[in-house]
């Protein structure tokens, strides 16, 4: 007999056999030997499908945790693109402020207008940005630090 036969005949026996389950206890005869190998059969196949299914849902987990992290680390990129970017532009704009209060102050002095304001004079200074990076860092270590001891 081919496969397919001892395949169909196997099924045929399984279903015959939960048609006597469902009969008295008097009525049902011993489980012949055919009824056991498939049982075996069956039993030794789903066992086989259920780890091909787990398998197959540990791969699909890798798949989509490595598509995720891909995913995230080009955002993070983009993010530092977008933050450089703005860090150019808020140094382009406090220069732009910068001349204009030189301008204004020089227009104070072309009116005789002598008032002299010292956060005009602190704001005229010329921001240097790695001081501000150095000022920065400092902040968020010394921020650490406490976080860590606390902890």
């Amino acid at each position: 007999p081919d496969a397919c036969e001892t395949w169909a005949e196997l099924i045929y026996q399984r279903e015959a056999r939960m048609v006597v389950r469902d009969r008295p206890a008097a009525e049902t005869s011993p489980r012949s030997e055919v009824e056991r190998r498939a049982d075996q059969v069956v039993r030794r196949n789903v066992r086989t499908i259920a780890g091909f299914l787990t398998l197959g849902v540990s791969l699909e987990a890798i798949f989509l945790s490595a598509f995720i992290m891909i995913t995230q680390n080009r955002q993070a990129r983009l993010a530092d693109r977008r933050n450089h970017f703005d860090l150019q532009i808020n140094l382009v704009a406090e220069q732009e402020v910068t001349k204009l209060l030189e301008m204004v102050e020089g227009i104070h002095h072309h009116l005789g207008i002598g008032r002299s304001d010292p956060d005009v004079a602190a704001l005229k200074e010329a921001t240097q940005p790695e001081k501000v990076v150095e000022h920065v860092q400092s902040y968020v270590e010394g921020h650490r630090k406490i976080a860590d001891s606390r902890a």
